[in-house]
């Protein structure tokens, strides 16, 4: 008898969740407005954001779990110089999550699907953050004849796949996001959502700035708290570290264009111990790595930034951009 009541409770509960769950997403995702128009490219319903006119066309990739939102800023500081493409991934903001390939050959082919959809004629000034900048040099090595150059904001490296630490944390973390992603139906995404946008705003150098709490509140509603969103973080995390290999890989057999390339790395150490081992690779040897596969490699530090530099010095990757923009349109 007390199994019974057990069993009739958990799913009480589970139902209870999954109602509560339904209701809150709706209310949140009609509380924001949809800044772009959705574009279709195969299985997937993508969002695209695009902005302002001139040649070559800025072309965002964001980072893990990231989506046009963290462009904001950066955004409003191109629009009027160059057309500014952002798009979110399946699972974030404002695009449905569905099942497809997340490795970076992948991925870059989407995007280029997308740019085709939307009639935006290469080459491209491509400006990626994070694993957003895998994607980028992937993009690189399989269509080279469309890039114009490269804007990389604290990259990712596919070195860091090598460690012999990656594989096992990597393993864990894909185990745990699907484990939340699993969960995420019956109201949980909405509690470990808290807790992710508690994380991300102890990545930001401040989380009270204006823009960056309109990012979290935003990111918080459209992302985090929904069950799209953990069935996206789960499939990205799932592959990271094959991703960084693959563009190991990719960066091995293809190379990269004869381009410009320019590398931001984040001033502020990482919270956390752990990250800081990475944190410290990156910074003093991998991203001075990135800057010289090009011609004009050229390598800054935002000195006031965490990871989130698009949030925490949005301007120095405005200026980048255009610096970069403008140097491109008087070849």
């Amino acid at each position: 008898m007390h199994g019974t009541w057990w069993t009739a409770g958990i799913a009480a509960a589970a139902a209870g969740g999954a109602v509560w769950q339904r209701r809150c997403e709706r209310r949140e995702a009609h509380a924001h407005h949809r800044p772009g128009h959705m574009v279709r490219v195969g299985d997937a319903s993508l969002h695209v954001v695009a902005e302002g006119e001139g040649q070559p066309t800025v072309v965002i990739a964001s980072g893990i779990g990231g989506s046009h939102l963290e462009w904001e800023q950066v955004a409003a500081g191109l629009r009027q110089v160059a057309r500014v493409v952002r798009y979110d991934r399946p699972g974030f903001a404002f695009s449905p999550y569905v099942r497809g390939d997340r490795r970076p050959e992948a991925v870059a082919t989407v995007l280029r699907e997308v740019l085709a959809a939307e009639r935006i004629p290469p080459p491209y000034l491509l400006l990626g953050h994070s694993l957003g900048a895998l994607h980028v040099r992937a993009y690189a090595a399989l269509f080279p004849q469309e890039v114009a150059g490269a804007v990389l904001v604290d990259p990712a490296h596919e070195d860091i796949g090598e460690l012999a630490w990656a594989r096992p944390v990597g393993r864990v973390a894909g185990w745990a996001f699907r484990v939340a992603a699993l969960l995420g139906p019956v109201g949980m995404a909405r509690v470990f959502g808290r807790m992710l946008t508690r994380a991300d705003a102890r990545r930001v150098a401040d989380a009270r700035a204006p823009h960056t709490a309109a990012f979290l509140q935003a990111a918080g509603a459209l992302t985090h708290r929904t069950v799209g969103g953990w069935r996206g973080l789960a499939a990205e995390y799932a592959g990271l570290v094959d991703t960084h290999i693959r563009v190991g890989d990719l960066a091995t057999a293809r190379g990269f264009p004869a381009v410009p390339v320019t590398v931001i790395s984040a001033g502020l150490q990482p919270p956390n111990r752990f990250e800081r081992v990475g944190w410290t690779l990156l910074r003093t040897e991998l991203h001075r790595r990135i800057a010289a596969l090009g011609p004009y490699g050229r390598h800054v530090v935002a000195e006031h930034s965490g990871h989130m530099v698009p949030l925490d010095e949005p301007e120095i990757v405005v200026d980048e951009v255009r610096a970069m923009h403008q140097r491109l349109r008087m070849k």
